[in-house]
């Protein structure tokens, strides 16, 4: 049976919908399980009400699509081809059943998760990372924070660390931090540099440049200064705690990141009883 049937078949009006019910309930199924709604993964399959989730996309988006979110292995994404009609009788069946079709922010930020593994696949395009940020920016403009923790940020050693994290960084040529020291070995192992070659400018700089922008604003990526590294330097001083070695270099470290720091050593090594 054609989709779009099935879901016509399925969507009774509200006032008649415990007659499907119990017809589903004679079956000994429950409405909210049976699966009718077309996905885009894998092919000619259908979700529930239970597990399914209609979603649209950012607008405009290129990288953060349904299409792409299916290909990552997602199941649970109602195709987006059914006609706008019966997807708005689809939400409003689930709202009154109170189990809402529109995927919440939570789990939009775990299919972000899952999508750079296909744009990490072959060699590395700096325009198509750039596209994925401003995707994001339009998906979570406001809520950025739903994404912490998530690795969605490609580093400079082509790895994914987690967006939030204190030592992810953008690293600048100029300014205070071209100034900085090389990291000590101890330090580096808490430090991360977003990729540098990630397309910010060039060609639709305007729309680029909004994905990176958005990374600072919402606290997932820090901008590389002496004192972003020196709270770095401060937290890792109290994991070694116990390492009169290691709190020792680190305190050197300190002395070299800006002229200003020796004042706040104090603040930086932790007191032992």
């Amino acid at each position: 049976m054609p989709a779009g049937a099935l879901v016509d078949l399925m969507c009774w009006e509200h006032d008649q919908m415990r007659r499907l019910e119990l017809a589903f309930k004679a079956q000994d199924r429950e409405f909210d399980d049976v699966p009718f709604m077309p996905v885009l993964h894998p092919a000619g399959a259908r979700t529930s009400y239970r597990h399914g989730y209609l979603w649209h996309g950012p607008d405009r988006a290129r990288v953060f699509t349904p299409q792409a979110v299916a290909a990552a292995g997602v199941r649970e994404v109602i195709a987006p081809r059914l006609h706008p009609l019966r997807a708005e009788r689809l939400v409003a069946l689930g709202a009154a059943r109170a189990l809402g079709l529109l995927a919440p922010a939570s789990v939009l930020a775990g299919w972000a998760e899952n999508v750079p593994s296909d744009v990490s696949e072959g060699e590395f395009d700096a325009g198509r990372w750039a596209d994925y940020y401003h995707d994001l920016s339009v998906c979570f403009a406001r809520n950025g924070e739903e994404l912490k923790g998530r690795k969605i940020v490609l580093t400079v050693a082509g790895k994914r660390a987690s967006a939030g994290d204190p030592g992810l960084f953008f690293h600048r040529s100029d300014g205070p931090s071209a100034a900085l020291p090389a990291l000590p070995p101890g330090l580096g192992k808490s430090i991360s540099f977003v990729h540098t070659e990630i397309a910010w400018t060039g060609r639709r700089t305007s729309r680029r440049s909004r994905g990176r922008t958005w990374l600072e604003e919402q606290g997932l990526v820090r901008d590389y200064s002496p004192q972003a590294l020196l709270e770095v330097l401060g937290d890792a001083m109290r994991k070694v705690r116990e390492d009169d070695e290691a709190l020792r270099e680190h305190l050197l470290n300190g002395t070299c990141i800006t002229p200003s720091a020796c004042p706040i050593h104090a603040a930086l090594v932790p007191h032992r009883l």
